[in-house]
């Protein structure tokens, strides 16, 4: 019985279309007067939020069979673009249905990812991993990239560094080492100069040969008669052909002489004094969560790794002076500040609680105020691409670990040269971390979809961060703190970090953070940490299929 279901559910896959949209419909809001501060949405309370509506969709209906090459013709502004999108995930439909049952691999913009400053091997990992492939395979698959760009001699050459050319090769190259059976393509295949033209466009011819499903957005119309099985006109975000190509170009060239005659008819009517013609609206994007544990893993500690890089340029000197200058900063208050100061109470190794507060809370700080842009700083991607939102503010959180977990190297050597000998406290430290990174991950992930409509936030973040840095006990210890007062600082999540980790790796004699506060309290700050991260997740959860609409 197992093995007759088997072959009839085979053979049911295999009539089923590799795709079918059907109903299909999307809408954009288009704000009349767009704000990003609050300041603008109190001087236009009203028109802050109104919006006029663009019906870039209506009703579309087709499928597109297994092997079959459909091509997607129209004006510029009718639709090709959106329905593209919608197909990739990177758009959800107001209404319709979108089935694929086939692994899909959109090609709506070449050399998404790619950055400047990186080598053409980390743009090819990031790219690469983006479209879906796993970070070893996008590496193992770098020569044969190269190869086919034809750019061996300038593999280490930073990508800002190319010219035009040389970087559409290579993304165009990059962009054909996904697997997938159906094949999205948006105005990407005759890239370059005329001779690597040509080498696209064979690898094109095979692709068709292997049997891949292609669906291709065009206003190359030779093309499009050769190749095409079949041709869906789009015109003003309405299906008005769809056919035999000869057919579909026919009806196609007559709306074309149509608009034309409007348009001189207009032109005819305009006096010189009359305002000039708006544009088309274009339509933004909005990303996506990808499916799959394992890609968003993947996407995050790649962008983690590459904006490390970009930090100190790949460079040993970038690395060394990540070393230095928390070192240079910890004498300075070893040698100095400690020396000013009087804590007014004989605290045992302040100069080193000193040095480990500072290198917690500037993780914190450095993190947050990442996270908070991260976003809105990578709009570019989150329209062109889907793939999980969430990824970019951790990646910007992980970024920072790695850079402070530099700094708290440092420490961890200070502390041992004044003769503190390491013990199984220490291993207090594991949670402690997890505690900062949980909390720091909850708020970041909170302000950036945040700052997404309310650019303010960044303002009033530098100002709350500034009360935290004092509401935090790290250049004073948390037992000089008056009684009543010491329980209120220590409902605030970062002084429970500082608080444990002096006692964990510093001195155990010190108070820890439940004795500090109390239970109430301690309980009370783990639920504020939970309570961020929830509105975080809450928020991202509301918003994310909007994000790059609203960028």
């Amino acid at each position: 019985m197992t093995r007759v279901s088997e072959v009839e559910q085979a053979l049911a896959t295999a009539t089923k279309p590799a795709l079918r949209v059907e109903g299909l419909s999307k809408s954009f809001a288009i704000p009349r007067h767009r704000t990003w501060t609050l300041k603008e949405r109190l001087k236009h309370p009203i028109a802050s939020f109104s919006h006029d509506r663009l019906d870039a969709l209506h009703n579309i209906s087709f499928d597109v069979e297994p092997g079959e090459f459909f091509a997607v013709i129209g004006r510029n502004g009718s639709g090709k673009s959106t329905l593209l999108r919608c197909i990739a995930g990177i758009h959800e439909p107001d209404t319709g249905v979108v089935e694929l049952n086939s692994r899909l691999a959109p090609f709506i913009e070449l050399g998404v990812g790619f950055h400047p400053q990186l080598a053409a091997r980390d743009n090819v990992e990031v790219a690469g991993t983006l479209m879906g492939l796993r970070p070893e395979e996008a590496r193992r698959r770098f020569p044969s990239v190269i190869t086919f760009a034809e750019l061996e001699d300038f593999v280490e050459l930073p990508l800002g560094n190319y010219s035009s050319g040389m970087q559409v090769r290579l993304a165009f190259s990059t962009s054909f080492q996904v697997d997938a059976d159906l094949l999205l393509f948006d105005e990407v295949l005759a890239v370059g100069d005329e001779v690597f033209k040509q080498k696209c466009l064979a690898t094109f011819d095979r692709l068709i040969d292997r049997g891949h499903t292609i669906v291709y957005v065009s206003h190359a119309l030779d093309t499009v008669k050769k190749l095409a099985d079949r041709v869906l006109l789009l015109d003003q975000g309405r299906a008005v052909a769809l056919g035999e190509p000869e057919m579909v170009l026919e009806r196609y060239e007559e709306l074309g002489r149509d608009y034309m005659r409007e348009r001189e008819a207009v032109a005819a009517r305009r006096t010189a004094a009359d305002e000039p013609e708006l544009p088309d609206h274009t339509a933004l994007g909005n990303g996506r969560p990808a499916s799959g544990l394992r890609r968003f893993v993947d996407v995050t500690l790649t962008l983690a790794r590459a904006e490390f890089k970009l930090r100190y340029l790949d460079s040993i000197v970038g690395y060394v002076w990540s070393l230095i200058q928390p070192l240079l900063l910890f004498l300075v208050l070893w040698l100095v500040w400690a020396e000013l100061f009087n804590p007014g109470v004989d605290v045992r190794h302040y100069e080193l609680s000193l040095l480990l507060g500072i290198a917690l809370f500037t993780f914190f700080s450095e993190a947050t105020g990442a996270a908070l842009t991260s976003l809105v700083s990578k709009g570019g991607m989150l329209r062109k691409i889907p793939f999980p939102p969430l990824a970019l503010p951790l990646a910007s959180v992980l970024t920072s670990f790695y850079v402070y977990g530099f700094t708290l190297i440092i420490v961890l050597g200070f502390v041992l040269v004044n003769g503190i000998t390491p013990s199984l406290r220490w291993l207090e430290m594991v949670p402690v971390l997890l505690l900062l990174l949980v909390y720091t991950v909850g708020l970041g992930l909170l302000m950036s979809f945040l700052y997404v409509t309310i650019r303010d936030i960044q303002q009033i973040w530098v100002v709350v961060q500034r009360m935290l840095f004092f509401l935090t006990p790290v250049f004073y210890p948390i037992e000089l703190a008056p009684e009543g007062l010491q329980e209120v600082l220590m409902l605030n999540p970062l002084a429970v970090v500082t608080v444990q980790a002096r006692h964990a790796l510093l001195d155990p004699s010190a108070p820890t953070a439940l004795e500090a506060g109390g239970p109430g309290v301690f309980a009370g700050a783990l639920l504020i940490t939970g309570a961020v991260v929830a509105a975080g997740l809450l928020l991202y959860r509301k918003r994310v299929r909007q994000v790059a609409e609203r960028i």
